[in-house]
């Protein structure tokens, strides 16, 4: 009876540890992708985009974003990502800025995140 009680505490305490030692794969690793965050700090509306730069035709849609707002995409990595910007008005023209862009090579599971920032008048930079 003793062996019993031994062998069944020592089962419930190997199976204990084998759930707290076991590790998930996370989901970017899974489905091989990264993440990139932009965020509005230009005081102004912004309309920002993110593209692969091989093909800068491609786009998942453009977003205008108030000032502290952010948009997250979901990105495969080592391809060199094509991050854009330009203060918007709402006058129905799609850009009444000046375009900024600036590149990054996103790592797997990586999350990268940069603001976009007023330089004077109506001129974007990134930030880091």
């Amino acid at each position: 009876m003793k062996r019993i009680n031994f062998l069944i505490i020592l089962i419930t305490i190997i199976v204990m540890f084998g759930f707290t030692f076991c590790e998930k794969t996370p989901k970017c690793e899974k489905e091989n992708y990264g993440t990139v965050t932009v965020a509005n700090e230009t005081g102004k509306l912004l309309m920002v985009d993110c593209r692969y730069s091989q093909f800068p035709e491609v786009s998942e849609g453009e977003f205008i974003l108030q000032n502290g707002q952010s948009v997250s995409w979901n990105r495969k990595p080592s391809a060199q990502l094509m991050l854009s910007g330009a203060v918007y008005y709402e006058t129905g023209s799609p850009i009444t800025g000046p375009e900024v862009m600036t590149f990054y090579t996103l790592s797997q599971c990586e999350t990268y995140a940069f603001s976009w920032v007023l330089y004077k008048d109506d001129i974007i930079l990134p930030r880091d």
